[in-house]
């Protein structure tokens, strides 16, 4: 007889446990299986921009991880002689933190929640049925179990199980570039206050602080990693003077550019690797496997607790894909400027001078980074459109991401209707009284402003007066179990 759960998450890596965890904390009953036999070791990715600095914020995380980790106020682009340094703002800076430190704190939380990852399961088969999923699965004693959920999550990787067990092909390029990952002390200065990249005719160089003083170097190569050809490399590409002489961490990595043909299969959905990968460059493969978790597991959810329609759960592909299609794109452009001729190098230079002078790099390209222009299409109430109205130029727009100031944490499957002015506040005030999805919140002003901010963090629908506050009332409760 197969065990049975509500919600099966296959896959401990960072977007699978925080799945588990936002899940746990609405009171569903999650089981999470891996193959490994503990969290994963290593710093593969470690940069948490806004997005996954959000998701973890979710769960109560964020002070643990700000506390072992470095924010950085600028990064600085080294072209010889000259460099351009452009400063972070606080909404938009990053965390710089190895990967192993989030994983652990999310373990931690599992643990805490009593629904700690089961390690050594190995998936061999899945079958999804029309009312449940069920997973066969072997133990590293060799024991074969099964398990049987309602809803399914695979969060397993690039080499996903699950995805090929449905037969979702991974579309994508074949051609992946390989980057040398290097950690450890360096001898030499560089400012620690910085991300750095320099630009120079043989390539480019990241060199990026980690808290404890260790830092990170990544460079693209051809070769696998050895000591020499980290040693090599920093001669030919880093600051002068600087070497690291003994690195404690060292190694390669290469991604291809790959999406999921399909996100979602009957109760199955993708999240993570196993639904995307893209080139290293830009740090935003953390927070994009971070973010599908999040909006994915307020709307699962809500359907679990009976208060959404299960019609919600097809918003994810639509609106994961756009930010996923968006990620892939920012990356390949990266990557293509980071592998350029000599001449070429000698153009890009030039031209990110004179974006620096124009302020287009602080203004345009670190929001970009900060997962600022990311935006989800207007499928949330089915077809009916939601109100755009509303604000000034400044003001959010609909499908993008609540500034800081006015993003609110929710819960699940609840949505805040904030405003400013009195007329509106009263409406709204009103209007959370009488449905149970929505909550009031208040701000300062006298424009009547509405925004409808979804749980998630995004903006549902934006407006300006009563009326629309009538309306999007109504389609908050079209959201509703019918």
């Amino acid at each position: 007889m197969a065990d049975r759960t509500s919600v099966l998450i296959v896959g401990a890596g960072p977007a699978g446990m925080a799945a588990a965890a936002m899940l746990r904390r609405h009171d569903v009953s999650v089981r999470i299986v891996d193959a490994s036999p503990g969290v994963a070791t290593g710093s593969r990715a470690i940069m948490l921009w806004p997005p996954a600095q959000a998701a973890l914020d979710s769960l109560g995380l964020l002070p643990d991880l700000e506390r072992r980790s470095h924010r950085p106020s600028a990064l600085a682009y080294h072209m010889g002689a000259r460099t351009l340094r452009v400063k972070i703002t606080d909404g938009n800076a990053p965390l710089v933190i190895q990967q192993q430190r989030p994983g652990e704190l999310l373990d931690a939380e599992l643990e805490r929640l009593g629904s700690p990852v089961e390690r050594e399961v190995t998936v061999v088969a899945v079958t999804a049925g029309e009312s449940s999923v069920t997973v066969e699965t072997r133990h590293a004693d060799g024991t074969e179990g099964k398990i049987e959920a309602d809803w399914l999550i695979a969060a397993d990787g690039v080499r996903s199980t699950v995805r090929e067990q449905l037969g979702i092909a991974f579309e994508g390029a074949d051609d992946a570039q390989r980057y040398l990952l290097a950690e450890g002390r360096i001898d030499g200065e560089i400012d620690r206050d910085m991300v750095h990249y320099f630009l120079g005719p043989a390539g480019v160089m990241l060199f990026a602080p980690l808290p404890g003083g260790d830092v990170r170097v990544s460079t693209p190569v051809e070769d696998e990693a050895t000591p020499e050809l980290l040693a090599r490399m920093m001669a030919e590409r880093g600051p002068a003077g600087v070497r690291m002489p003994e690195a404690t961490s060292l190694g390669t990595f290469a991604s291809s550019e790959r999406i999921a043909e399909r996100l979602r299969h009957g109760r199955c959905f993708l999240v993570g690797d196993a639904a995307h990968v893209h080139a290293a460059i830009g740090g935003q493969g953390l927070g994009l496997g971070l973010e599908d978790a999040r909006n994915l597991t307020w709307k699962l959810a809500g359907v679990v607790n009976g208060r959404l329609d299960p019609a919600i759960l097809d918003t994810y592909e639509p609106e994961r894909r756009a930010a996923i299609e968006h990620i892939v794109r920012v990356t390949g452009r990266m990557t293509k400027q980071a592998v350029l001729s000599p001449a070429a190098v000698r153009v890009r230079n030039a031209t990110l001078r004179t974006l620096h002078a124009l302020g287009v790099l602080e203004r345009v390209n670190v929001p970009i980074l900060a997962g600022r222009r990311v935006r989800y299409p207007d499928v949330l109430f089915g077809g009916t459109p939601a109100p755009a109205r509303g604000g000034g130029r400044s003001a959010p727009k609909l499908g993008e991401r609540a500034p800081s100031q006015i993003a609110t944490d929710g819960v699940p499957d609840s949505f805040s209707l904030v405003t400013t002015g009195s007329a509106t506040g009263e409406s709204a005030s009103a209007a959370a009284e009488r449905s149970p999805l929505l909550t009031h919140v208040a701000l300062e002003g006298d424009d009547d402003t509405v925004l409808l901010v979804r749980p998630d963090g995004f903006i549902a629908a934006t407006g300006q007066g009563t009326a629309d506050v009538t309306a999007i009332e109504s389609l908050v409760t079209s959201l509703a179990t019918p």
